[in-house]
């Protein structure tokens, strides 16, 4: 967008959208914080790709589905953090 070809970079938003979308919804059943994580992305990138509309939907898909799992927190992280144990002496 920076260099001036913003219709080639809308489209390119519009298809990593389209993909993010996707693994969303193949991830669903698997991993709900994924697929929470690929519905942010994918509205982000519909948002800059100028798919307003689009981007509101995976938004609140994205509400739905955190709500039910995190109790509406955002900020949930995609991964837990690996904290290894202290051996007992």
């Amino acid at each position: 967008m920076k260099a001036g070809k913003r219709i080639k970079a809308e489209s390119l938003f519009e298809k990593a959208a389209e993909s993010y979308a996707t693994y969303a919804e193949n991830v669903l059943a698997v991993s709900p914080s994924s697929a929470i994580w690929g519905y942010k992305m994918a509205s982000r990138c519909y948002a800059w790709a100028g798919e307003y509309s689009k981007a509101q939907e995976v938004r609140g898909l994205m509400r739905e589905l955190s709500e039910k799992i995190e109790g509406g927190k955002e900020g949930y992280p995609l991964f837990q953090v690996f904290k290894p144990r202290r051996r007992d002496k």
